[in-house]
């Protein structure tokens, strides 16, 4: 069995600003996502990770950058694509009748020109097939928040309609036992344990 350490990126500038950043890459951590980054390699002190894997979106990159500067890069734990409302400001968003409609069925809507949630969550199940190595006992995966939500409840065996009842913070842990396909839920959202207390 091994143990899956999913990190939500520090906050990022778009974060800050209130912006849907989606698929944008050129996006860098804010001041405080830098404060948080920090904290974060306390974090990890005397922790051990025997594979490191990123979403190649820059502000996840930007997290680890300083304790894991190589990891491996996959494309299925990258962010979500909220196509043409991708760059948006989320107050703007707020207001549209459509984003009412995402936030009442969540797993039932597609992003205008972007995916739907059930197609996240089968390509963030099929990075864990693909990228995954269970022979190792401690792996790090540095993604998003909606990415992190969309595996927890297949986990918990909950239906994507319950994604906002999951809160993901910025910098934040999860932690799942993967053998095989089976999954098992060990914290969610830890902002402050160090992490070897965590380590198989």
């Amino acid at each position: 069995m091994s143990r899956i350490f999913l990190l939500r990126h520090a906050q990022s500038l778009a974060n800050e600003k209130g912006i849907l950043a989606g698929r944008m890459d050129s996006v860098s951590l804010s001041k405080r996502g830098l404060t948080e980054r920090s904290e974060l390699e306390q974090r990890f002190q005397d922790a051990t990770f025997e594979q490191i894997i990123s979403s190649p979106m820059q502000r996840c990159l930007e997290t680890i950058a300083n304790i894991f500067p190589s990891p491996k890069i996959a494309a299925e734990f990258q962010e979500v694509d909220y196509g043409d409302w991708t760059g948006k400001r989320m107050r703007t968003l707020a207001r549209k009748k459509a984003w009412q409609e995402i936030h009442k069925n969540p797993a039932s809507v597609r992003f205008p020109n972007g995916e739907t949630l059930p197609e996240v969550q089968t390509r963030a199940l099929l990075g864990l097939d693909l990228h995954v190595d269970q022979k190792k006992k401690n792996i790090l995966i540095s993604t998003h928040a909606d990415v992190v939500k969309v595996i927890l409840l297949h986990a918990l065996g909950t239906h994507l309609n319950n994604i906002d009842k999951i809160q993901i913070s910025n910098a934040s842990i999860s932690v799942l036992d993967i053998k095989g396909r089976d999954l098992r839920v060990v914290k969610v959202n830890d902002t402050s344990a160090k992490l070897k207390e965590f380590l198989k």
